[in-house]
């Protein structure tokens, strides 16, 4: 063989530990069975637990209306829609951005999301808007030079803010790189790009924005341009495999994943490239025909959700996720808006979009918590005896994986899941290898769980989501959310009974009820609230 090439003896590990206990430590033995030396880099990706419940979202919809993938420009006169009352499900309602908004370059940096250029409704702006979870507030940065809409190619390389293509105020794509650095609030240019484009699939991957097909006075394009920052220059990738635009694309495990989008028509394909060979492949088609969407790569997934579905003809809020590990989808809670081209991000964020092209924009945020694992992270509760290592041919190294239930971040018994990401210098790619740290509850712990209902007071009555469950033991004090069947649960030391539960939720009547925890048991109270 002529390169290098890595195998492990294992894909994936499991670890049974008690919430009480000491760490363990699994080993996967890495070798290089090819001819040529090979540098491996290892990294931590985010998974879950198995405790927390997957809410549905809100009612499927699919509105039929008007559609473009072309430039919106001039004033749009239909009516936007009223914005969402806030929703207790699992898309979370943020505070507005300042203004109406869609084709907006959205990213996320340092804990904060800034939204750059869009169309407004009346034309296309250069601001960029800064939104900090922690206050719940919008503030505006250093405007950039040029106005864009067409959600140009974008995304944050080292802590600076980049951006190319989308539509200028002449109807072109703007070819100029703008460059934008949080610390000192001002804007940079670099290398003029030989080709830009709007509607394009942006993603970072290493010190690289791809920009992927596009828009130009037309919509669907293969070409795949790439800058590195490293040394401020651009290159041409391998032709996407098909003419495309406005589809979801993200970075996951060093590799780039693109599905849906529009061309000649509407599409379900999926594709993923791979840098190291440059090539296209195809992957399982997405479940619906959406473009438009919303998007990000994030604990290990490529999410897309809302968009233009139905050949065009409907704006619909449904949502995916796919798993490159087994490739296939699983669906996502439905948004609390069916939008298309709104921006979006890491998060999951979602800011702005339009129902229609022309009805004016929204000014509506919202974020579907708990996706917010974008590539390699720091994974608390697991460790690595090493992260870099160069094997020459025929050579093995063994990997230690750790994992510790005393870290602050395992509170609950459960399954806590993980990956540990895979890197070579090698033609081949490798999967992540997954770990699982199953974590038992100590010997004197129980468990507490029921179910929260609401009477309308006219005989209806529905599970209650979002009601508060205060749980008070003569220790202790703990306070959980129901999910969207209006189910609670949690472990606990039964040394803390007997257990005073208050159940409250804005708009009905608190109630309150004792309970007593056993060891190893579960207790299981129901209540239901009725309407103020």
């Amino acid at each position: 063989m002529t390169a290098g090439q890595i195998a492990l003896s294992k894909q994936s590990v499991r670890k049974t530990v008690s919430l009480d206990g000491a760490p363990a430590t699994a080993a996967v033995t890495v070798t290089n069975t090819g001819g040529r030396p090979a540098t491996v880099r290892l990294g931590e990706q985010s998974g879950g637990f198995s405790m927390q419940s997957t809410p549905s979202g809100a009612p499927k919809q699919l509105v039929k209306t008007d559609v473009s993938p072309l430039r919106h420009n001039g004033a749009a006169t239909g009516t936007a829609p009223q914005d969402d009352a806030p929703s207790a499900d699992a898309w979370t309602p943020i505070a507005n951005a300042p203004t109406t908004l869609q084709d907006n370059a959205v990213s996320v940096n340092g804990g904060k999301l800034y939204s750059a250029y869009g169309f407004t409704g009346s034309g296309d702006i250069k601001n960029m808007y800064i939104y900090d979870p922690a206050g719940g507030t919008w503030t505006q940065g250093a405007s950039a030079s040029d106005n864009r809409s067409g959600d140009p190619a974008h995304g944050f390389i080292g802590g600076k803010f980049y951006a190319v293509g989308g539509w200028a105020d002449n109807g072109t794509p703007d070819t100029k790189l703008e460059i934008y650095d949080p610390s000192s609030d001002t804007w940079s240019t670099g290398a003029t790009a030989p080709k830009a484009f709007a509607g394009a699939g942006s993603v970072v991957l290493g010190s690289k924005l791809y920009s992927i097909g596009g828009c130009t006075s037309e919509c669907g394009q293969r070409t795949v341009m790439v800058y590195d920052s490293a040394s401020d220059t651009w290159s041409q990738a391998a032709d996407y495999p098909e003419a495309i635009s406005w589809e979801s694309c993200g970075a996951i495990a060093g590799k780039i994943y693109c599905a849906g989008g529009i061309g000649s028509a509407s599409t379900r394909h999926g594709y993923v490239y791979d840098p190291n060979a440059d090539t296209w492949s195809p992957i399982a088609d997405l479940p619906l025909d959406l473009w438009g969407s919303a998007y990000a790569a994030a604990n290990g997934r490529l999410l897309v959700s809302s968009g233009v579905a139905d050949n065009s003809s409907a704006v619909s809020n449904q949502g995916f996720a796919y798993d490159p590990d087994d490739n296939t989808w699983t669906p996502l809670p439905n948004a609390n808006e069916a939008v298309y081209r709104s921006g979006s991000a890491l998060g999951f964020y979602r800011i702005g979009g339009s129902v229609s092209s022309s009805s004016p924009p929204v000014a509506t945020g919202s974020v579907l918590a708990g996706y917010d694992q974008g590539g390699d992270t720091d994974v608390t509760w697991l460790s690595l005896n090493r992260t870099t290592f160069t094997l020459a041919p025929g050579a093995s190294r063994k990997l230690k994986i750790t994992v510790d239930p005393t870290d602050p971040a395992v509170a609950q018994p459960g399954d806590y899941t993980a990956a540990v990401s895979v890197g070579t210098d090698t033609p081949y790619s490798i999967a992540p290898i997954g770990v699982t740290m199953h974590a038992t509850p100590p010997s004197t712990w129980g468990k507490i769980t029921g179910t929260v209902s609401a009477d309308d007071g006219h005989g209806t009555v529905t599970p209650l989501s979002g009601a508060s469950v205060e749980i008070d033991g003569w220790s202790a004090g703990y306070l959980v959310k129901t999910d969207s069947n209006g189910h609670f649960a949690l472990w606990m030391d039964s040394r803390n009974s007997p257990l005073t539960v208050i159940f409250a939720r804005d708009g009905y009547h608190p109630q309150v009820k004792t309970a007593t925890i056993k060891e190893g048991k579960t207790v299981t109270v129901d209540v239901t609230l009725l309407r103020l």
